[in-house]
């Protein structure tokens, strides 16, 4: 559990950003590359034990092996669909839940390749410091459940030096 000061230490970081409304609608990544096929699945099922897809009649996932596109929805397991490489990427967005008692913000999850994935987030002013606490410990039991990940924020987004400081600072906190 991260400590207040944690918490607040994070909040100065990112506040600004998040909470600016020109950013408002642009959706930056947390990336967790480089994870074992058992890791991504252990990943995928606990962010669905936390939540669940927010289907809609746009999910689709192209089939490699049909040469088609398939609904998401009629998939049991679409992690076992890109680590065998029959199917692509894809993205969708999770509904809304709560993690330690606090409601999450947007977020939606994109499988990306047999070794990568990213939870995508939205920036905007709904963002507050106990949303911040919750998401970054939501991040750190994913980095737990995948000790072989590489967590980053995505270098292209605006988020992406606050949230690598603060990545960093928590990381090394937890080591010592």
């Amino acid at each position: 559990m991260l400590s207040n000061q944690q918490i607040d230490y994070a909040w100065s970081k990112a506040r600004d950003h998040l909470e600016d409304s020109e950013w408002f609608g642009i959706n930056p990544e947390i990336e967790i590359n480089g994870i074992s096929p058992i890791e991504y699945q252990a990943v995928f099922d606990y962010i669905m034990s936390k939540t669940s897809i927010w289907h809609n009649e746009k999910d689709y996932i192209w089939d490699n092996i049909e040469e088609r596109e398939v609904k998401l929805s009629s998939i049991e397991n679409p992690v076992d669909w890109i680590v065998s490489g029959r199917g692509q990427s894809v993205s969708f967005t999770l509904n809304p839940f709560n993690f330690n008692g606090v409601q999450m913000p947007d977020m939606g999850l994109f499988l990306l390749g047999e070794s990568d994935l990213s939870i995508i987030y939205v920036l905007g002013p709904d963002w507050n410091r106990e949303q911040l606490g919750a998401f970054l410990e939501f991040i750190l039991t994913l980095s737990k459940i995948a000790p072989s990940a590489t967590i980053r924020h995505e270098e292209s987004q605006i988020m992406c030096k606050p949230f690598n400081d603060i990545w960093n600072h928590l990381t090394a906190a937890s080591l010592e």
